[in-house]
């Protein structure tokens, strides 16, 4: 088989990058039709010149309604307002390591396996069709000459054989180098792989660090016993609305 020289193509290597590249992505940007808006702009205005606004993440969101609603919640509950004062300045510190978290993302894994898609994966399954062209092109002479009758014909399609031939040997070496070349691309996988999961341990210490000094800062402004807090129905759990709605 004209394969048995041919390291085995990585199809399976450019899908799955695929699918990383789209999952990252989503990670990146949950929204589709924002992903795909994004896309558009990012090709008709790579400059950003038309000043097009940052994306606001779900915490930076959060974040800010939080500290909106603060400075009301202060004028007839000051207790409240510093509390949601405190959570939405929380809500926007985990913000920021989110955003240094999805960055180190998309640049370790986005970027390097969007590159490989791009470039290595597109040539050597264009040089893939150039020589399953040349094979098929070959087939078809060898087939050819065991039909030629004259010597003359036969040693004329021989000729042309034997040039198929080289052709062939000659693509199917290129596209062995190419595949060859691609083992570097596993080492890039492992390394991005690395640096994505550091990014993402380092993210979670540091908003399980934020969260932690939040949860601190409300039991010292409510204090630890259960007066700081509305009681709760002991059937339905809810809590009754007239403890939301009291004042001190």
């Amino acid at each position: 088989m004209w394969t048995d020289h041919v390291p085995p193509l990585s199809s399976d290597a450019k899908s799955i990058c695929a699918k990383i590249c789209d999952s990252m992505n989503s990670l990146v940007q949950p929204n589709p039709n924002l992903r795909m808006e994004k896309l558009v702009l990012s090709k008709i205005d790579s400059s950003n010149s038309l000043g097009r606004p940052q994306d606001l993440s779900g915490l930076e969101s959060l974040g800010s309604s939080l500290l909106c609603s603060s400075a009301g919640a202060k004028e007839t509950n000051e207790q409240l307002g510093a509390l949601l004062d405190a959570a939405g300045n929380t809500q926007i510190e985990i913000s920021k390591a989110e955003k240094v978290y999805l960055e180190k993302a998309k640049q370790s894994v986005t970027e390097p396996f969007k590159t490989f898609l791009e470039n290595d994966a597109k040539t050597i399954f264009k040089e893939k069709g150039v020589l399953e062209t040349k094979r098929l092109d070959l087939d078809a002479a060898k087939a050819k000459l065991k039909k030629v009758k004259t010597l003359e014909g036969r040693d004329q399609q021989e000729k042309e054989v034997r040039s198929l031939q080289t052709d062939f040997e000659r693509q199917q070496e290129l596209l062995k180098l190419l595949l060859e070349s691609t083992s570097s691309h596993h080492s890039t996988q492992l390394r991005a792989y690395q640096e994505f999961i550091d990014a993402q341990v380092d993210y979670f210490v540091s908003a399980a660090s934020h969260v932690k000094s939040l949860q601190a800062n409300a039991q010292a402004l409510l204090g630890s016993g259960s007066n700081g807090f509305p009681r709760r129905d002991s059937q339905t759990k809810a809590v009754p609305v007239s403890d939301i709605i009291k004042t001190d």
